[in-house]
């Protein structure tokens, strides 16, 4: 930590002394220090202002999280005592929305941790996305066994975030993504397909209003985000059978008209991701498809007291973000709440470039055509085990962004940020975010650890496909891998827990590399002396991952609730397995108990492959 602060809890704005409260718990914030820089408040219209002489120092803040940033920014400098900062933030709402629904509930402690951080760099609005991850009344079955929440639990998390100047904002599903929910066979009478449920049921809107009853008690704020994207098979399963075929774009509309009056009960402002009124009027379902027609009865048909959000996460040029925002003004007649991403799902690390070069074009969109509520979000796909740490790097980084009245990102300040708010190191997270490398221009050039640690030794769907495009692919990764070995490898185990078992990550994903290019040219040639090493080789992964458990575990459950763990455990278990059956096949073969591997043998074609793990555990088909 750089600086100490004191403060006089007589002079200072009320409305600012939990926030200072809160913080000086965990910062080195002191009432009435003796030594460090002596700060004063004072509240201003707009913008955020810094101005410090000698041990003296003024934070005039427009908001509490303004004052927040202000705090942050102080803490970090250089120069403290010769400080002079003015900023103003692009947007009104600027947030951040976490995936509890995959796997991985934040932990309440932990949560109020993020929220901690995130008010130093000046977000002001919080979103948790849920799905089933939460109690309701009489229904046992919702959110069973995933770690869900309490009423409690989510007013105190809204208590606390109100004091540090956050928004928490609820984030359900209100039509699809209802998969964990209608798993259960209780929930059979709502169930139009595995996703969606049943629009035409009454039942379905009893359920629907104990959601929307609960969340209006469970946050202050009366915005509640009700999802409702990539509903594809909407009213095409127990809804056809039971009222025939119907126009998708009624059956969506009509499910919100009943929806948005449940909320007019609750004095709830319902948003919901507008994807579907794109999706349902694109020929190929596609929710960027320029040459998409909206039929004019369903603009003048949405509901006025709906908020629309535009979600992308994927274009790099500024004018596509535009142009949408404009077709949503257009063609839809509202303009859109924005949501970008910080590079977060499916990744162990993540992915700093892909972030900057989706998000910053669209906050430059969003300040030109003056959008007023913007979001990152933190998605959990397959299984939700990215680096917490590495995307709060991403979103100190988005935040110097969003303050800034340059165009031009200011790394240098936010690596200062990020390290005095979360005591982890910047450069460190920013070359573990190399594990993975996306093109979205080329989806041929793609380095992807999850998909080479799910990848199955034997079978090797991934890797396989991966040579068969680029035959450098395997030399490339290994070295690209052991660069990143390199840089973390000083890394004190006191300074940043998080990297331990990042660091033995990357050494499994070396030696399964290694592995299975050696295994290439040993069973080409037949070389039983070759493969006799590989075969010892496999007992030596399978001790690393047992450590990478280990300490995985660790960090996870610090962070977030034991249920949903059980799934990576399955997965790695499943590793573990097959490399001990790579060496009891390599054995078998040594022996001369079989003539050839079958799995060996096969050949990949030449296509794009999916890259979670159930695509690549095995090529069988569950059932």
């Amino acid at each position: 930590m750089k600086n100490t602060i004191s403060w006089n809890k007589t002079s200072t704005p009320q409305e600012l002394i939990e926030l200072i409260t809160i913080l000086s718990e965990e910062y080195p914030i002191v009432e009435n220090g003796s030594t460090g820089i002596y700060v004063r408040f004072e509240r201003q219209a707009t913008g955020l202002d810094i101005e410090s002489y000698s041990n003296k120092t003024t934070i005039k803040y427009s908001s509490i999280s303004s004052a927040a940033r202000g705090i942050g920014k102080l803490l970090s400098t250089e120069t403290p005592q010769n400080t002079k900062l003015s900023e103003e933030l692009s947007f009104n709402t600027f947030g951040m929305l976490f995936d509890c629904s995959r796997n991985a509930t934040i932990k309440v402690t932990f949560l109020k941790k993020y929220l901690r951080q995130m008010a130093l760099m000046g977000y002001n609005m919080a979103m948790l996305y849920t799905k089933d991850a939460y109690e309701l009344p009489d229904e046992p079955f919702f959110g069973y066994l995933r770690g869900r929440y309490t009423l409690k639990d989510l007013q105190s998390i809204d208590a606390y975030a109100e004091k540090l100047g956050i928004e928490m904002i609820g984030s359900v599903q209100a039509l699809g993504h209802l998969e964990p929910t209608l798993q259960w066979p209780t929930y059979w009478q709502v169930k139009d397909t595995s996703s969606v449920i049943l629009t035409s049921e009454k039942k379905s809107y009893e359920l629907l209003e104990k959601i929307i009853s609960f969340w209006s008690e469970a946050f202050k704020s009366r915005r509640l985000h009700l999802g409702m994207d990539e509903t594809h098979d909407l009213g095409r399963g127990r809804f056809m059978d039971i009222n025939g075929y119907k126009r998708g774009y009624d059956i969506f509309n009509n499910h919100l008209k009943k929806i948005s009056t449940i909320c007019s009960d609750f004095k709830i402002k319902p948003i919901i991701w507008s994807d579907m009124y794109f999706r349902m009027g694109s020929i190929n379902g596609a929710y960027y498809d320029k040459s998409l027609v909206i039929p004019e009865d369903i603009k003048d048909d949405i509901p006025a007291s709906v908020q629309l959000n535009y979600w992308d996460y994927y274009h790099e040029n500024e004018e596509f973000y535009v142009d949408w925002i404009t077709r949503h003004r257009n063609d839809l007649g509202f303009t859109p709440i924005m949501a970008s991403g910080i590079w977060s799902w499916a990744l162990f690390w993540q992915d700093f470039e892909t972030t900057i070069a989706t998000a910053v074009p669209c906050m430059n969109a969003c300040i030109k055509e003056n959008i007023k509520d913007f979001f990152f979000t933190v998605w959990g796909d397959d299984g939700a085990f990215c680096n917490m740490e590495s995307v709060l790097a991403g979103a100190a980084l988005m935040a110097e962004k969003a303050f800034s009245k340059n165009s031009e990102l200011n790394e240098s300040n936010a690596k200062k940020l990020f390290e005095t708010v979360c005591r982890s190191d910047y450069n460190a997270h920013r070359a573990m975010s190399k594990l993975s490398y996306r093109n979205l221009n080329s989806p041929f050039e793609e380095i992807c650890a999850r998909s080479i640690l799910w990848d199955d030794p034997l079978l090797q769907i991934y890797r396989k496909n991966q040579i068969t495009k680029n035959s450098l692919w395997n030399a490339k990764t290994i070295k690209q891998y052991k660069k990143i070995a390199e840089q973390i490898a000083g890394i004190p185990k006191s300074d940043a827990a998080e990297f331990e078992y990042g660091k033995v990550l990357v050494k499994i994903l070396i030696q399964k590399l290694e592995l299975m290019a050696d295994l290439d040219i040993a069973y080409a040639n037949k070389d039983t002396h070759a493969m006799q090493k590989i075969a010892k080789t496999t007992i030596l992964i399978n001790d690393d991952i047992n450590l990478f458990l280990q300490l995985f575990r660790k960090y996870m459950y610090a962070r977030y609730n034991p249920q949903g763990f059980e799934l990576l455990q399955i997965r790695m278990a499943g590793q573990k397995e097959r490399f001990k059956e790579l060496k009891n096949r390599l054995e078998e073969f040594i022996s001369g108990e079989i003539d050839f591997i079958p799995e060996l043998d096969e050949k990949a074609s030449y296509k794009v492959v999916n890259k979670h793990y159930h695509d690549l555990a095995t090529a069988s088909y569950f059932v």
